[in-house]
């Protein structure tokens, strides 16, 4: 549409064209449906207002359809015909007329005669002279609107935008789900290799958009200048030349002389508007390598035309909006990916502790269930003894013709445990732990399903928590939440797949993040309203750029966690040095008091 300047009615040539004007009855015209108006051009709906099993309230449509016929698109240069009973295009109007009866809603989009209309369609000569077809092909979309060319542009600019951005947001879901299947967890490896596909993709894209517009761009062209060389021969009745034509034209009448001039100035303005679009970065860089040369001027011709294509830009609040949501995307997937990915990093980088080693502070144990003291729970479903179970109850419902889920039921239930290795056993305190459990059962009946997952004994568990004194005995340690920023984990689930769990999460929250990214930077460009391919190719860095800044946050966050790691050994080895030299006094003393004894008795064997 950039490419199509937006021309008189007087002016128009068979091929792409761009036209303004307001509608004018041809031959007949029409009544709409429910009010009876008369008008060129109307869509008519009928609803009925229905409502589901919850009171919520629905329209369904009843009947609906849509009547045209031909009428003439005039302006002030004269007025073309526009062949709307071939239909090929869809109105896009504004709404004229609501009314609700009872439970039915009635509406209406007309074009009433003397309304303005926009048109973008491919104009075709026959017998009957020169008219406007929706119905045939050719490098267009077919538009007939109320708005005009630039709001057009924008609309469609914007769709392309956010449709972009979804299938870009699809293309990322699919490498997410690649990289699970091959079970890659480094989050650096993953964030390599989204960002390199959609910097290839965005590439590729844009490369192929760019040629293609360009290599459309002079095909148009060269439709343009066959049918404006016929048009104006056809007007002056001889050959002619660009440079002349002024002149040549003087011995028509008003209006013929009007037309050539027009066209003229049209053409040219056409070659100045697709010269722009080839000289623009990077276009002129890569279209000589295409074989795209500026398409010349007329010989003799010098055009004041600038090629200036008036940017129509991503309506203002479609971009706050985007951005707003974009940004708490990115916010959330951030924040929630990145703390799953730390809890992985925990679990690679924390040594897995035996009863008997266990240290005060982030720990790692491994080993089997065991009853604490003969404290256990009953599974409500299994009735099997545990130390955890969670029960859950969900019922389908029907709403209208849908049917959703809910929860009557959600409940967990713990005591606390012991975790038998090799070298002993540890308390396990499970408030406030993540816990893992493998569902036990499921099972429906009527519309309900019941689930339960549990811990039963002698299971194998992997825990990640706090190693803490045990305030009940006093001179042991035990793994609880330890009321800090340190995750607690419980899981029936290897470490390996416990790491992997985490790094699941992690990584489908910084997809998010990313695709959150990559849709700012589109619509970003999509705001400066040139939706040129370079767009694409400019959104594309912002995959990199994430890349860059989540290798800073994940060295930053390793850093700071084997800082602490550290800090925390230092402490451990200073309190165990302290122990060592606190009992170095008591030694001491133990040593004199039997000294003591031994002359005790030495002096007494002596007398």
């Amino acid at each position: 549409m950039e490419r199509v300047p937006n021309v008189s009615a007087n002016h128009v040539i068979p091929g792409e064209v761009s036209v303004h004007g307001r509608a004018i009855k041809a031959t007949k015209s029409l009544k709409s449906r429910y009010t009876k108006i008369p008008c060129l051009y109307h869509r008519y709906l009928k609803e009925r207002e229905e409502k589901d099993s919850d009171g919520d309230t629905r329209w369904v449509t009843v009947e609906s359809g849509s009547e045209g016929t031909d009428f003439f698109l005039g302006d002030e240069t004269g007025k073309v015909l526009v062949k709307l009973s071939r239909k090929g295009v869809r109105p896009d109007l504004y709404r004229d007329h609501r009314e609700r009866q009872g439970r039915y809603r009635y509406s209406e989009w007309r074009i009433e005669e003397r309304e303005r209309v926009y048109a973008f369609a491919m104009a075709k000569e026959d017998a009957e002279g020169l008219s406007l077809r929706f119905d045939l092909p050719g490098s267009f979309t077919p538009i007939l609107s109320n708005d005009g060319a630039l709001e057009n542009r924008s609309d469609y600019g914007t769709k392309a935008v956010l449709f972009s951005a979804l299938s870009l947001s699809l293309f990322c879901f699919a490498c997410l789900s690649f990289c699970f299947l091959c079970r890659i967890h480094r989050v650096l490896v993953f964030l390599s290799i989204v960002s390199f596909l959609v910097f290839s993709v965005l590439l590729y894209f844009s490369m192929n958009l760019m040629r293609s517009d360009l290599v459309d761009g002079f095909e148009r062209m060269s439709r343009l200048e066959r049918s404006a060389n016929v048009q104006v021969e056809k007007l002056l009745g001889k050959s002619f030349d660009w440079a002349t034509v002024s002149e040549s034209s003087r011995s028509l009448a008003q209006t013929e002389r009007d037309r050539v001039m027009g066209i003229r100035d049209d053409y040219l303005e056409s070659i100045a508007r697709t010269n722009s679009i080839r000289n623009r970065f990077p276009e002129m860089i890569l279209a000589p390598l295409w074989g795209i040369d500026s398409w010349p001027m007329p010989n003799g011709v010098t055009s004041e035309e600038q090629g200036i294509i008036q940017k129509t830009p991503v309506k203002a609040w479609v971009v706050a909006v985007s951005l707003f949501l974009a940004a708490i995307v990115i916010a959330l997937g951030v924040y929630f990916g990145f703390r799953r990915i730390k809890i992985k990093r925990y679990i690679e980088n924390i040594p897995t502790s035996l009863a008997s080693g266990l240290a005060y502070g982030p720990a790692e144990i491994k080993g089997s269930v065991k009853f604490s003291e003969g404290a256990f729970v009953k599974g409500p479903e299994t009735r099997v003894k545990c130390v955890y179970f969670r029960h859950k109850i969900t019922e389908k419902r029907r709403s209208g013709k849908s049917t959703k889920t809910v929860v009557i039921k959600d409940e967990t239930k713990y005591v606390n445990f012991l975790c038998e290795d090799r070298e002993g056993k540890t308390l396990i305190d499970p408030k406030g732990a993540e816990v893992s459990a493998e569902l036990k059962i499921r099972r429906k009946k009527g519309r309900r399903t019941y689930y339960e997952w549990h811990l039963p004994k002698d299971v194998e568990l992997y825990v990640l928590g706090s190693a803490v004194v045990d305030e009940k005995a006093g001179d042991r340690l035990m793994l609880s939440d330890g009321n800090d920023d340190f995750p607690f984990l419980i899981s029936d689930e290897s470490e390996t797949e416990t790491m992997l769990r985490q790094s699941r999460k992690g990584l489908k929250g910084i997809g998010y993040a990313q695709n959150a990214t990559v849709f700012s930077g589109m619509i970003i460009f999509g705001g400066l309203g040139s939706f040129a391919a370079t767009d694409f190719l400019m959104a594309a860095s912002f995959a990199p750029l994430f890349l860059a800044l989540s290798m800073v946050a994940l060295m930053y966050n390793d850093l700071v966690f084997l800082l602490n790691r550290t800090k925390r050994a230092w402490a451990n080895i200073e309190v165990s040095l302290k122990k060592r030299a606190d009992l170095l006094p008591n030694l001491e003393k133990v040593v004199r008091t039997y000294l003591s004894h031994e002359k005790g008795v030495l002096d007494s064997l002596a007398e």
